[in-house]
């Protein structure tokens, strides 16, 4: 305030970091993300949640899970969303609410996926268990990338995260 000239500088420089900090940032995610989002043979999918749910077993949760599959093939980029979204609902599970019941159901119809993940809620939250807040956000940033929604949140007694993620319409043969 006194010497606004002798702060222009630093400003700048300080600007100009910031903007190559940023930079580089989106350029470490678009690796990070370059075989996520890029669905191929080898990226799982519901197929996979088995060993999800084994893994999270293991870990102490009590986990129920529905499936109900058609028989057209997911597409991979929706079968991969639905598996990380399950992924991150467990491991938000194991953090948050160490030992609560889990209920998982995937459903697929006609033109959509719907992958629904419940949980009793703890009787008092974990310890250390506050979060980054950017699990529910990449879930529901994945969704949407698909044209889909998510929606998470408390109910009575329970946390649930619902997906639903669109299916391409399906050609019929004739």
């Amino acid at each position: 305030a006194t010497a606004p000239e002798r702060a222009v500088e630093p400003v700048r420089a300080i600007r100009t970091t910031a903007r190559e900090a940023l930079t580089e940032i989106r350029r470490v995610l678009d690796v990070l993300r370059a075989d996520d989002d890029l669905p191929n043979s080898g990226s799982p999918g519901v197929a996979a949640v088995a060993a999800l749910v084994e893994s999270a077993r293991s870990a102490g949760a009590s986990v129920a899970v529905t499936e109900r599959l058609g028989d057209v093939p997911l597409p991979p980029e929706v079968d991969l969303a639905a598996y990380r979204i399950v992924q991150e609902c467990l491991t938000n599970v194991l953090k948050h609410a160490p030992g609560a019941a889990v209920a998982i159901a995937i459903e697929q119809a006609a033109d959509r996926l719907v992958v629904r993940v419940t949980n009793s809620l703890p009787g008092s939250p974990a310890a250390g268990s506050e979060g980054s807040g950017y699990g529910i956000s990449g879930m529901r940033e994945r969704a949407e990338a698909l044209g889909g929604t998510l929606d998470a949140g408390a109910a009575t007694g329970r946390f649930e995260v619902q997906a639903i993620l669109p299916l391409p319409p399906q050609e019929v043969e004739r």
